[in-house]
């Protein structure tokens, strides 16, 4: 133990820290301040790597007890210290992990970057991590919240706000629409704009909207957005489903005509293809309907082939 603790008086501290690049200290880093230990192997454990920024001082007593309980006969050691390399991301570090999660058209301009350290990794800026803006207030900066993966399991935090923009179509209303009235294309005018590229949205176009009908009354003016119009049905009048109906073990399916329009898990009023009697059924697909107990219509009792 004096022969160690001379030792590393006379060999002194590290100018530098030796840099670790996992979750723990292994014998390779220590070989730095632990002479005379070549019966340990360079992956045993010596313990937890710091947290970045912060560092590990260990004892060249405490290093020397360590090797001896590994095996090693006499060693000799220095007073040692640990931690993670950290710089701070570029903005080009961080604009090419953005990009990768974009819109190759986005339009993207980095405001202000995170300019806290952290370890050298792969930096990732996923695109849950970006802040939405609200629809009236798209043009203003958002936040981005992202990481660089710097061991396996282990990610530390970054930040960027951000403006982001990308080209885009929006219809706008040009004559006041009635409500439960199928819109025509002279109502409606389709224009370029540039927005926020909302996840949640889509670009619109008029023939979106040309066609379908208007969920309630709008005045000339007003831009369009899919909860403006009523959803399509999945079957329309006319259109042929295939009926199924059970009946104990056995199974009976024919075709029958949609009576009246109707969305998946609806009723829908049918009409038997071969008898020309109305049945209900519930809608489990786009062309498919299954009867139910207790919605056959009264005084049919199944399916007439």
């Amino acid at each position: 133990m004096i022969t160690a603790l001379l030792l590393s008086v006379v060999l002194g501290a590290p100018e530098s820290c030796v840099i670790v690049d996992g979750d723990r200290i292994e014998m390779r880093h220590l070989r730095s301040y632990l002479q005379a230990a070549p019966e340990i192997s360079n992956e045993t454990v010596f313990g937890a790597a710091p947290q970045p920024g912060v560092r590990r001082t260990v004892s060249a007593g405490e290093l020397v007890r360590w090797a001896r309980a590994h095996g090693a006969g006499n060693p000799a050691a220095q007073d040692g210290c640990f931690e993670w390399a950290t710089r701070q991301v570029t903005e080009k570090e961080a604009t090419d992990a953005m990009r990768d999660s974009l819109e190759p058209e986005t339009e993207l301009k980095v405001l202000e970057l995170s300019r806290f350290n952290v370890p050298l990794g792969k930096v990732v800026f996923p695109r849950n991590g970006l802040r939405e803006p609200s629809l009236v207030m798209q043009s203003q900066p958002s936040i981005w919240f992202g990481y660089v993966q710097y061991s396996q399991n282990q990610r530390a935090k970054i930040w960027a706000k951000v403006i982001l923009s990308i080209a885009s179509s929006k219809v706008t209303v040009v004559s006041d629409l009635k409500a439960g009235e199928p819109i025509q294309l002279e109502q409606i005018s389709q224009e370029k704009t540039k927005g926020f590229p909302y996840m949640r949205l889509r670009a619109l176009t008029a023939a979106d909207f040309v066609g379908r009908t208007a969920r309630r009354s709008l005045r000339a003016g007003t831009v369009l957005s899919e909860t403006d119009v009523v959803a399509d049905p999945d079957v329309k009048k006319g259109d042929v489903v295939e009926v199924e109906a059970r009946f104990g073990r056995s199974v009976l399916r024919t075709q029958a005509v949609a009576e009246a329009p109707a969305r998946i898990g609806e009723r829908i009023l049918l009409r038997n293809a071969d008898s020309g009697k109305v049945l209900q059924a519930k809608l489990v697909s786009g062309n498919k309907a299954v009867v139910m107990p207790g919605l056959m219509p009264v005084g049919t009792k199944g399916l007439n082939r």
